[in-house]
């Protein structure tokens, strides 16, 4: 990025905490499964004005300097670094075949039986609060085109609340994570040199990272 006239000013945002990222993640699919956070945003990620800071920090960049980093030829210097690191054909090629492994091990995860069952006691709970939804996912959709920032409706925080509550007194949550651990589990067993060959493949880039960085 010097070479090209830039400073360059790291990732924006971000975080290394993966439990708080695949918090984001279940809520952004499946909603709130805490009363107060139902109340207070509704179907909307906390996470959603962090996500605002991102994008005006993206938008502050100088001209030039996001097709320098990044761009349509693969020739950006985020391009040539993962080339020295090791990001080769090799890398995404085991990539996607993990992309397709966890792709099925979701779907295995959603058709269990405890998932299907914990699904119809929600919906139970819910048709006794007076709402005909027979999934939570039906409810993220429905406000899913709320405008970023702007507080929930009446509508919404009591459709929030109430889904909350289903998912507590069902134990929705936890049953669908264990569904999703058992599922993820299994299908590490069934796909081990796929496993081995990613793991193999990060030692390598981690030791030229190592070796870039000294």
């Amino acid at each position: 990025m010097t070479s090209q006239g830039f400073e360059y000013q790291g990732d924006a945002g971000g975080s290394d905490d993966a439990d708080s990222s695949a918090n984001a993640d279940f809520a952004a699919t499946w909603g709130p499964s805490d009363e107060d956070t139902a109340r207070r945003y509704g179907y909307a990620a906390p996470s959603t004005a962090n996500s605002d800071d991102n994008a005006a920090a993206s938008a502050s960049y100088p001209s030039g300097y996001m097709h320098a980093l990044i761009n349509e030829e693969n020739t950006g210097c985020i391009d040539q670094a993962d080339a020295r690191l090791g990001y080769g054909d090799t890398w995404f090629s085991a990539m996607g075949a993990y992309e397709k492994i966890r792709d099925d091990a979701d779907a295995k995860a959603l058709a269990a039986n405890k998932v299907r069952q914990v699904m119809q006691q929600w919906e139970a709970c819910m048709s006794n609060r007076g709402y005909a939804n027979r999934d939570p996912r039906e409810l993220v959709g429905k406000y899913a085109d709320r405008q970023a920032g702007t507080s929930p409706d009446t509508a919404e925080q009591k459709a929030a609340t109430a889904d909350a509550s289903c998912k507590i007194s069902t134990g929705f949550m936890r049953i669908i994570r264990e569904s999703y651990m058992e599922a993820e589990r299994q299908a590490v067993l069934d796909n081990q040199a796929t496993m081995d060959q990613i793991k193999q493949l990060s030692e390598t880039i981690y030791a030229n990272a190592k070796r870039e960085l000294a």
